[in-house]
């Protein structure tokens, strides 16, 4: 978690100024908050590198879990009447052991233009998705990452970090190409753009534009199938495990998202 939380932090610096020169730039700013049985304010919103990184380096994991309070301390960081988008970045396994209940208090955020984003990593007591969906901006697909292990948590990390700080896209081409093992049987429309099937292996998704004006996300799903397995396979796009099977269809789905404001 600590090596994803810092590649986050590299690549705000990188995009917000173009340099590595251990500021965040362009009016950008990070903060951290830490959470157990209360939340605690590690840093207010900062733009030093070097002090971000040692917030994170300091955290350590143990005692419950109080998410309200670590939303509310969250929300106490921004300046209501700062124009710059205000983004939350929850990573946790969404089960809540300590205060009271965390929902009415990220619904709050939301209604007041905060942008939740929810990271969830699977561990030993498993995680509850159905909460990280609920707490999170709206849609589901575009706003909330489950991970299994702590290699997908940095990509993760990297890519909602060069989401949150690049402008949006134009003229958008995606290519979807997954095992020679699978045959696509369908493609359903996507939620913004066209899709078609280029072959039995690779479809292509076009959009004119995502997140030009406003904070977007698009989803694409589809079926793909095979006539036999004979032994477990491990299917690694999108990072889903599929154990034996014998004549299955399965459902995939492809998101993508952009947006277009400053961090703070």
């Amino acid at each position: 978690m600590k090596a994803g939380a810092k590649t986050f932090i590299d690549i705000i610096e990188q995009a917000t100024d173009g340099v590595s020169d251990g500021q965040i730039g362009s009016g950008s700013r990070i903060g951290v908050v830490s959470f157990a049985t209360s939340a605690t304010t590690d840093t207010q919103l900062i733009t030093s590198v070097a002090a971000l990184k040692n917030a994170v380096d300091s955290l350590t994991a143990g005692g419950t879990t109080n998410h309200a309070d670590a939303f509310e301390k969250a929300i106490q960081l921004f300046d209501p009447l700062s124009a710059n988008a205000k983004v939350i970045v929850m990573f946790t396994d969404g089960k809540t052991t300590a205060g009271p209940l965390p929902a009415p208090v990220a619904a709050a955020a939301r209604a007041s233009g905060i942008i939740i984003y929810c990271i969830g990593l699977i561990g030993t007591d498993g995680i509850d998705v159905d909460v990280l969906n609920d707490w999170a901006t709206d849609p589901d697909a575009s706003h909330v990452a489950v991970t299994p292990d702590d290699a997908d948590l940095e990509e993760l990390f990297a890519d909602l970090a060069a989401n949150i700080s690049k402008t949006g896209a134009t003229n958008i081409v995606i290519d979807e190409v997954i095992s020679p093992d699978f045959v696509i049987t369908s493609v359903f429309p996507p939620t913004k753009g066209t899709a078609m099937m280029v072959d039995s292996n690779t479809i292509q998704w076009h959009m004119d534009e995502l997140g030009v004006s406003a904070n977007e996300g698009a989803s694409l799903e589809f079926y793909i199938g095979t006539l036999q397995m004979t032994a477990e396979r491990n299917l690694s796009m999108h990072r889903s495990r599929i154990p034996t099977m014998k004549g299955t269809l399965l459902c995939f789905r492809h998101r993508v998202s952009r947006f277009p404001a400053r961090l703070k």
